[in-house]
Parts: C-alpha cells; structure tokens; sequence
C-alpha cells in the first residue's frame, strides 16, 4: 500500500510561518510520504491529507485553497508536547472528483487499520461521505460527530457538501443512531430535519447547550466516535471570517480548539476533517491561521491520548453499580480515577453496549434522571445483530 499511497497523493512543498525556530516547530516532526526511506508506514502517529477541491461545495469553490494556505502555519507552530511523528501526505490526485472519493475512501480504510489518526484538511464537506464509508469498511459499529451549525440533510440524494447526511443515510452507510451534531444553531434547523433528529435518535449538542461550561458535554460525544467532520461554519464569524456565508453566531476560537483537542484525545477517533474555510472572504488571514491551531490541538490531543476503554478493560476501573427500581434500569457505571473519565453500561435482555458518560451523568443517575439519549440506545438495542460486549 505504501507504493500505492503515492499515486494517490501530489507531495507539497511549504515553507513554515517563521515564528519559531525550526528544530521547535511542527514542521521537524514531519516526514514527507514521499521522501519516505528508512521509516515504515507503520512508526508514525499521525497522518495529514489535503483535499484541494471543491467542485461539490455549496457556492464556496475557494475552499479548494485552503490546504496550501492552512499547511504554513500548523508547520511553524510549536512543537507538539509530546513527540509525535507527522506523515504528510500531500493532497489528494485524481482525474475528477470521483476519483477523488475513491483515493480518499481507501486512503481513510488503510489508515484505520494501522489504527493511525488522519487528519484531513478540507475542501469541502462532501468528502465526509468516502472517508467514513473508508473508516467503516474497518469499523463497522463507527460513530459520526459533525460540528455544524446547519445540519447538512437538504431533501436530496445528490453528494454535495450541504446534503452529506441524507446520502449516508439514503446508502444505509451509517447507523442514524450513531451520528452526533453538535454546535447546530436552532434557527438555522428546519422542523423536518428536528424530525429526522428525533425519529432516528441522533444526539444534538446545539450552540446553546455549549455555552460556558457546557463546551465540557462535548468531550464523552467525541471521546465514543470514530470520524469528525467539522464545518467551519460552526465557528462565528468575528473568529472565523473565511465562511461563505458569514455566521454571527457561533463557537468562539477557543471553544474550536477545545473540540479539537477533545477529538485527539478520543482514544476512539480515526479521521479529522476540517471543511469549508474559504480563503476568498480571509481577508486577514485569520481565519486560517485559527484553522493550523485546532489541527495543532488534534495533534496534542492524539500526543497525550490515555490508551482508555475500549484499549483498556473496563475491569481495571472503579466500578459502581446503581439500581432505580421506579423506572426499571440497573445500571453500571466505570470511572477511571487517574482522569475522572466515566463510562455507563446499558442492557437490554442479553446484550449490553458500554458508551462515554460523565460524573454529573452518575449523580443525576443517581438521583433518578436518566438521559434522553440512554432511552435512545436501549430502544435501539437489537440483541440478534449487538454483539454483547461482555
């Protein structure tokens, strides 16, 4: 695969944003696929891909620009905090846009089975649709978090960047239960998508939820998924001006970098892809130069990941076990004490599925509350096709 991966990618050149000497930047963790010798494949711990197309955005063909213009200042940021090997692979090749897909559907599969991060740099959106059906050709149970703040569901089966969901959907490719939305804004969210939402049971985080402290709800949705597709979108537009179509209203830059750093952290995540920055409206640059920091905090977030539950057995945390007999659930709940990372068994007759949960998930438990989305996915639970977990 490693001859095969060439032909799918043209190397690039880049010269780094000179803030910081070389030998303490990003850029002396990275090996060029192409200048590949004495390193394998497999030694790395990250992988980066450009995606320089947009032939099926949403009237935002600058987004194509993005890669080459992001790549300059991710490399002269500070070296990560742990050593981390980089594989840069260049942007994508192909004859037209199915080509595209194809290079990047088998570029996604083969990075998940040697069970590396790749880190994507977009292009627009609809490339999210070859890299999880990639990602879940390896992982057929794969969970989907999409950072947006429309959701991108639009009443066709065509594969562009603003109706990717309905064509995963429509394929049958991913499970609707297992896609999570987070940063939507309810304005923007028309009632027969809300009806989607609610008759498959996705799981919506909207802007208003993450308000102050609650940008923390979002770290046991990202710490249960495997691919995250991210629209810049998402992001107001005074942090992020490169939008095609400016959003007052949004996350704040921090809370972008947050979400990333929580993504890396994810013991689970498989594929990162940043999507829709438009250099066109980044008069400034500013916008690309926050899109390097939340790939910077992917990067130290993989850097520093705890190798936790499903690398880990659950039988090496604390363990609490709490029944409520008024609504008939017995539950148990894992915490790992070295990180107060909680997890909650959920059963169903014979079959049982263990997801990410927080310590005010217990309390409430605890106190008879019992989230929405638990309902979710013990209804969902089929024990002809779950494999029990225990």
């Amino acid at each position: 695969m490693h001859n095969q991966l060439k032909h799918f990618f043209q190397p690039v050149k880049v010269r780094p944003w000179r803030l910081l000497p070389e030998q303490d930047a990003v850029v002396s963790s990275i090996v060029r696929l192409h200048d590949l010798e004495h390193l394998q494949i497999a030694d790395f711990q990250v992988a980066i891909a450009g995606i320089d197309e947009s032939v099926n955005s949403c009237n935002n063909l600058g987004c194509r620009l993005t890669p080459q213009l992001i790549r300059p200042y991710l490399y002269g940021l500070r070296r990560n905090s742990r050593s981390v090997r980089i594989l840069e692979l260049g942007n994508v090749l192909g004859n037209s846009i199915i080509d595209k897909y194809v290079a990047m559907r088998e570029v996604a599969r083969y990075f998940s089975e040697l069970q590396i991060p790749l880190i994507v740099i977009g292009g627009s959106q609809d490339f999210t649709i070859p890299l999880y059906v990639g990602m879940q050709s390896v992982l057929p149970d794969a969970h989907l978090c999409v950072v947006d703040a429309l959701m991108d569901d639009g009443g066709s089966d065509e594969a562009l960047a603003n109706n990717f969901l309905m064509s995963l959907r429509n394929s049958n490719a991913v499970f609707p239960d297992h896609v999570s939305l987070v940063a939507t804004q309810k304005y923007l969210v028309g009632n027969t998508q809300d009806e989607i939402i609610a008759d498959n049971g996705m799981k919506v985080l909207r802007l208003g939820d993450l308000r102050g402290d609650g940008i923390h709800l979002v770290e046991p949705v990202l710490r249960d998924t495997h691919c995250v597709s991210f629209d810049v979108s998402a992001i107001a537009h005074a942090d992020m001006p490169g939008q095609a179509i400016p959003m007052p209203n949004g996350l704040s830059a921090h809370q972008a970098c947050q979400i990333g750093w929580y993504a890396g952290l994810s013991d689970q995540m498989r594929v990162f892809g940043l999507f829709e920055l438009t250099a066109e409206t980044d008069v400034t640059g500013s916008s690309v130069i926050l899109a390097a920091q939340i790939f910077w905090h992917v990067i130290e977030g993989i850097a520093f990941r705890y190798g936790d539950y499903p690398m880990r057995s659950l039988d090496s945390y604390a363990n609490f076990h709490v029944c409520q007999d008024e609504i008939g659930l017995d539950i148990q709940f894992f915490c790992n004490p070295t990180n107060n990372r909680w997890w909650v068994e959920l059963k169903n007759d014979d079959c049982a599925r263990v997801i990410a949960c927080s310590e005010a998930d217990y309390k409430n438990f605890c106190e008879g509350s019992v989230p929405e989305q638990w309902w979710v996915v013990l209804r969902s639970m089929d024990c002809s096709s779950v494999e029990n977990q225990f």
